[in-house]
């Protein structure tokens, strides 16, 4: 027989109420008419219509059958168990032959017929199971009998039933013994986490009270009791209460009543603090009262703000930890008032410079004299420090501009010269942190750019109107000026990086233009020497032809050609190749003599 959402919920098939007697039935259909008020069985139709106001009439088909129709849902309680026990009902149902009177009696109610008999079968399962209470325990035994009992209440108002009982529990596969071990982390009232380790072992009692429980998963059943009552129980105590003198019993009692409900027995159950029971974990610059974020330094105009982070895991077995594990006493309070004042006596010999520009060095010598502090008054498996600074920005800031080059650019002699000047944070003066820290810039191009015009100004205040000889000397002269109006400023110290000059541009088309005059004079006068060198030519020709005749003419030209070689030849403005040329003409021994220069 299905038990499923397809069963039949309506017994209009066998048994139904039509509004009228009908003109016309079938063989097999038979309808009844009763009296609604006084259930009288009426074999005819009466004429009278207040009487007819008070009729119903019934159709029954007496040959016909339903199947699967779903019956009452019974359920039984089961001692202390978190679910009820169900059972499904499902039967066969058809009319019982001759008893169409009775069945009609019966459904002469205000539900519908399914309901009515329903209601009359649930009565009497409950009254069965009321008065034996191990029907859960003993059912497959009950179960016949209460089938049994449903059955003749069905046949006492007419109706034939073939009944299946059927419950959902499944006892098979449940595991009858349960050992694990649990950590369970949980906060105390001074605000620490702390584990309690639980080693506990289970013994199935009633596997029909855990197939009640509905339970998936035992494991993470128990993690999720053993979470809520450690948490119930720890949340009243202290750390070192919890430590030192924790009463078991608040978490084990719950839990043996916890378990009894599903069917096991709580038969051992060891809670003791677990490994991690001794890690802890504090910032000394938190919200609560007993915090420190601001340390004095050696300036006390200046004061530095540390976020130091304190973790580690105690080592309770030694003597000086023990010391401090007393019920009521915060250990964890008490170790960070120790991390506070160690620093505070290490950071006041300190200044703003070793701070923030020596701060990995300060970091490294800060952690290990707090942590020497600690280590010297209490014992550790592990102990972590690190320092966190709450202006790292300023130090930040600093790094940024030192990183960055800034450019100025500005005259001189009277805008013929241009000067590009690129300078560089080098350091913050040694007087300067608290100007520097007080201008509190947030952009560092906006505070290069505010420290490139102060030294801009003044740049052009002087260099403007300087003339004559102007060096790098001279601009540096004037930049120490300007170094020394940024440190008051700004308090920064700043350095030259790079530097570069040039003309004006109308100094440069000055100097192009009496360099072009210069190279013309200079090709006239090549033009001049090239034709005196070929007047030369002519008179060497000239003077050994009258060698062969005249002896004294030829020794007046020779004379003349002297004098004008040397003219020629020490003439400043003469090019190298062009005296070269005529030289090689007019030396004696010269291959050919009589060439010209445009031979």
């Amino acid at each position: 027989m299905e038990t499923t959402d397809k069963a039949i919920n309506t017994l209009n098939t066998i048994i139904r109420e039509i509004p009228a007697m009908p003109k016309h039935k079938e063989a097999h259909v038979q309808v009844i008419i009763i009296n609604a008020k006084s259930a009288e069985i009426l074999y005819e139709q009466p004429f009278d219509p207040l009487r007819l106001q008070k009729l119903r009439f019934f159709e029954l088909h007496m040959k016909s059958a339903l199947f699967n129709v779903r019956g009452p849902l019974l359920t039984a309680s089961y001692e202390n168990a978190l679910k009820p026990f169900e059972i499904t009902v499902r039967f066969n149902v058809r009319i019982i032959p001759g008893q169409g009177f009775k069945l009609v009696r019966f459904m002469n109610g205000r539900e519908n017929p399914l309901e009515l008999l329903n209601a009359a079968l649930r009565q009497e399962a409950a009254d069965y199971i009321f008065q034996h209470k191990d029907f859960v325990i003993n059912f497959s035994q009950h179960g016949e009998v209460l089938r049994k009992l449903l059955t003749a209440t069905a046949e006492r108002i007419g109706l034939e039933l073939d009944i299946q009982l059927q419950h959902q529990l499944k006892i098979d596969g449940i595991p009858q013994f349960f050992t694990d071990q649990f950590t369970v982390k949980a906060q105390t009232n001074d605000g620490q986490t702390v584990g309690i380790r639980h080693d506990l072992a289970l013994t199935l009692t009633d596997p029909i009270k855990y197939a009640l429980s509905d339970i998936k998963d035992t494991k993470e059943w128990v993690r999720k009791r053993l979470d809520q009552y450690t948490s119930n129980a720890v949340i009243d105590l202290n750390y070192a209460t919890v430590l030192t003198n924790m009463d078991e019993s608040l978490i084990k009692e719950p839990m043996k009543v916890a378990v009894q409900k599903i069917g096991y027995e709580l038969k051992q159950m060891i809670s003791v603090p677990g490994l991690d029971n001794e890690k802890f974990y504090f910032e000394t610059a938190d919200d609560s009262p007993n915090s420190q974020k601001d340390y004095s330094t050696r300036d006390t105009k200046f004061k530095v703000a540390v976020n130091m982070v304190v973790s580690g895991k105690l080592d309770l077995h030694e003597a000086k930890t023990k010391e401090f594990i007393k019920p009521d006493f915060d250990i964890i309070a008490s170790m960070k008032k120790m991390a506070i004042g160690s620093a505070r006596s290490y950071l006041i010999g300190k200044t703003p410079h070793e701070c923030f520009l020596q701060f990995s060095q300060l970091e490294i010598d800060l952690l290990n004299h707090v942590r020497k502090t600690l280590e010297d008054a209490y014992g550790f498996y592990d102990l972590n420090l690190s320092i966190q600074s709450m202006e790292s920005n300023l130090s930040d800031r600093f790094f940024r501009l030192q990183e960055k080059p800034h450019a100025i650019k500005f005259d001189a002699d009277f805008q013929q010269k241009h000067f590009e000047l690129g300078f560089q944070v080098s350091a913050v003066a040694e007087d300067g942190w608290f100007r520097f820290r007080g201008n509190n810039y947030t952009d560092t191009q906006e505070e290069l750019e505010a420290i490139g015009k102060l030294v801009l100004d003044v740049m052009n205040n002087t260099m403007s109107y300087r003339t004559g000889l102007i060096d790098r000397e001279a601009i540096m002269l004037e930049f120490e000026e300007a170094q020394k109006q940024v440190i008051a400023e700004f308090g920064l110290e700043i350095r030259v990086h790079t530097l570069t000059g040039s003309l004006s541009e109308q100094a440069t088309i000055s100097i192009e233009e009496r360099t072009k005059d210069n190279q013309h004079r200079a090709r006239q006068r090549d033009i001049l020497r090239e034709h005196n060198a070929i007047q030369l030519v002519e008179l060497l020709q000239r003077r050994r032809e009258a060698e062969k005749y005249d002896k004294e003419k030829a020794l007046e030209l020779q004379q003349e050609i002297d004098r004008e070689v040397e003219r020629l030849a020490t003439g400043i403005e003469a090019s190298t190749g062009s005296l070269q040329n005529i030289s090689s003409r007019l030396l004696p021994g010269s291959d050919n003599p009589t060439s010209t220069p445009n031979s």
